[in-house]
């Protein structure tokens, strides 16, 4: 695990307060309710792609267009709206800071903080744990669920359970 660095979570997350604080209403931090609606339009946008799984996206914009002089054209504008679709109300309920403070948590946050391991770090973890995954997340993979689940039960037997949701939407598959 400490090999693993989570590469395309903290670029994406970087590019999403980049943008956040870049927008000329931010003010660094100190704008007026409704400002900054440029920035968060945009970074909602890039969530829905990024977030969500490719098999999720050709099940609503590709697989009910059938093939034909237009299909591609109905393909691509099937993604614009996607994109877009509850975007202007979907911002009202948005906080710039409050993505900038969530990402920067996620981005520092380290188990194995203060242990000699990142095993040691984990199995300072004392209660009963179920961790829940999605299949086709790529934010917070399976993978890292199941580890985290195995150093638990190598220590404790039974400690710890695993569930994996099905769902064709990646990490969005969760809402």
């Amino acid at each position: 695990y400490q090999n693993l660095i989570f590469f395309q979570n903290f670029y994406i997350h970087h590019f999403m307060m980049n943008t956040l604080k870049l927008d000329r209403e931010f003010n660094r931090g100190r704008y007026n309710k409704g400002q900054c609606q440029n920035a968060i339009k945009l970074i909602q946008q890039i969530g829905k792609l990024y977030y969500a799984h490719e098999q999720g996206i050709k099940e609503l914009c590709w697989d009910g267009v059938e093939n034909g002089p237009k299909a591609q054209a109905k393909r691509s504008n099937n993604v614009g709206r996607y994109l877009t679709r509850t975007i202007d109300t979907d911002k009202e309920f948005r906080d710039p800071n409050s993505y900038i403070t969530l990402m920067t948590a996620i981005n520092s946050y380290d188990l194995g903080l203060g242990a000699k391991t990142y095993e040691e770090g984990v199995r300072r973890i004392k209660c009963p744990v179920l961790v829940m995954n999605i299949d086709t997340d790529c934010e917070l993979a399976p993978m890292w669920g199941e580890e985290v689940v195995d150093v638990l039960n190598e220590s404790t037997p039974g400690q710890a359970q695993f569930k994996l949701i099905k769902s064709s939407w990646g990490h969005l598959g969760c809402l």
